[in-house]
C-alpha cells in the first residue's frame, strides 16, 4: 500500500502544470532531477539525480527499466562536457512523424539542447538532433 501511495504522490507532484516543454539552455544551471507521468502507459519516467540515468516506474512502484540515454545512443558532447537530462515531456507531433508503429514515446531533452525520443516499452533513446 505504501508503494502505491508513494507513486500516487510522485505522480501528483510531477504532473506538468503546462503543456509547454522545458527549454534547456547550456548557460542555465542544472535544476536537478525531473519526472514525467504518462497516464496512458501508466508509467512515471524519472531522470535520476545524476541527470544521466532514466528509469521507468509503473504505477505499482516496479522499476521496468533504467537506461543511460546519452551513452547508449553514443552521442558526442555538445555545448556541455557532460550533458544531463533537463526535460521530459510529451512528444510534439512532428517528433512522431518518423516513429514506426503505435508504440508510446516520451520526448527527452539534455541541458546541451540535444533531444530525442525514448521508447517507453524498452527505454531505447532515438536522437532527433540538437539546437
Amino acid at each position: 500500500m505504501f508503494r502505491i501511495l508513494g507513486v500516487s504522490f510522485l505522480c501528483a507532484l510531477t504532473t506538468p502544470v503546462s503543456a509547454e516543454p522545458y527549454v534547456a539552455h547550456a548557460t542555465v544551471p542544472y535544476r536537478g532531477p525531473v519526472a514525467y507521468v504518462d497516464k496512458k502507459a501508466h508509467l512515471v519516467v524519472y531522470a535520476e539525480s545524476d541527470g544521466k540515468h532514466l528509469s521507468a516506474i509503473d504505477f505499482e512502484g516496479r522499476v521496468l527499466w533504467t537506461r543511460s540515454p546519452f551513452a547508449d545512443a553514443h552521442l558526442k558532447p555538445y555545448r556541455v562536457a557532460e550533458p544531463r537530462i533537463a526535460g521530459i515531456y510529451a512528444p510534439l507531433p512532428w517528433m512522431l512523424e518518423g516513429a514506426k508503429g503505435k508504440d508510446a514515446f516520451v520526448a527527452l531533452e539534455f541541458e546541451s539542447t540535444q533531444f530525442g525520443l525514448v521508447d517507453l516499452k524498452s527505454g531505447k533513446f532515438f536522437s532527433l538532433g540538437q539546437d
